[in-house]
């Protein structure tokens, strides 16, 4: 398994070149791994080299991807997620947590209130009555 720095150090052509390259033709290169932990088997990293030859021979990319075409089956492009999308999920998932937030501070509201009634009970010098705990409770469920 290859790195794309060890197949542009082995060409002798930029690393960015060979990037720009696999970006271009990625449904040919079959990979393992995400980002700079991606490898690729010898026959992608094989065919990454052959496709840097072509476009230093002058290629364009419709004739290398035509080339590649006869002799490879593509699969399916990888749809890589980009920041706008990251940005998106993270703008979602904020608005999610405000109306939780909302939910949680109105139920400590009501807490709050009730604990109050409860500390208002207890605070009685005689123990407090039925009629006392009953309407506590009654304010507690309304």
């Amino acid at each position: 398994m290859e790195t794309v720095k060890s197949i542009a150090i082995g060409l002798d052509v930029p690393e960015s070149t060979v990037r720009l390259y696999r970006d271009e033709f990625e449904e040919f290169l079959p990979a393992s791994g995400e980002g700079r932990r991606r490898r690729y088997p010898a026959e992608s990293a094989e065919r990454l080299r052959q496709i840097c030859r072509w476009k230093r021979e002058g290629w364009t990319s419709v004739q290398v991807r035509d080339a590649l075409a006869r002799e490879n089956r593509p699969q399916e492009r990888v749809r890589r997620r980009g920041a706008e999308d990251k940005l998106e999920d993270l703008a979602a998932l904020i608005k999610q947590q405000s109306g939780e937030i909302g939910y949680l501070r109105a139920e400590i509201s009501t807490l709050r209130a009730a604990l109050q009634d409860l500390v208002r009970v207890l605070e009685y010098d005689v123990p407090p009555t039925m009629e006392d705990v009953v309407r506590a409770s009654r304010r507690e469920a309304a």
